[in-house]
């Protein structure tokens, strides 16, 4: 795997001319070093110092693969492209009993969203404590 060494204070930028070309290799990490940040690259780049690292591809797996989600109470609200094996594996990860898919846009005079289940419990139902404030609330119709 090629990488490309850029000074710290030029990084943002030689990120998005690589970005522009073609040659940043996605799902490699860019390594951050005192003076230098090191961009993965997929082919040499003329302009630029290029050397060799020797680095695994970054995978995400398990809920870490889901990306940010919300948490009411014991309902985790995840993104529409997680599948059920992913919800699965989140419920067995943390204290989460449903696990329900955000639909489409915010619409209405509430801006509320429409909730798909995915896994675990089939209730819309749960208790939320905010700031010491114990809440009891449907996520199907004020979320």
């Amino acid at each position: 795997m090629f990488y490309v060494r850029v000074v710290k204070r030029a990084a943002e930028e030689s990120r998005k001319r690589l970005l522009a070309r073609g040659v940043f290799a996605k799902g490699y990490p860019v390594i951050l070093g005192k003076t230098y940040v090191y961009f993965p690259v997929t082919e040499k780049v003329s302009g630029y110092v290029c050397v060799g690292k020797k680095v695994r591809k970054v995978s995400r797996k398990g809920p870490a693969a889901i990306g940010a989600y919300d948490l009411i109470g014991d309902i985790a609200l995840v993104p529409e492209n997680v599948d059920r094996s992913l919800a699965k594996k989140l419920l067995r990860a943390s204290n989460i009993h449903a696990v329900f898919r955000r639909k489409g846009v915010h619409e209405g005079e509430f801006r509320t969203r429409a909730v798909a289940w995915v896994a675990g419990d089939k209730r819309t139902e749960t208790v939320h404590t905010e700031n010491g404030v114990v809440m009891k609330l449907d996520v199907a119709t004020c979320y």
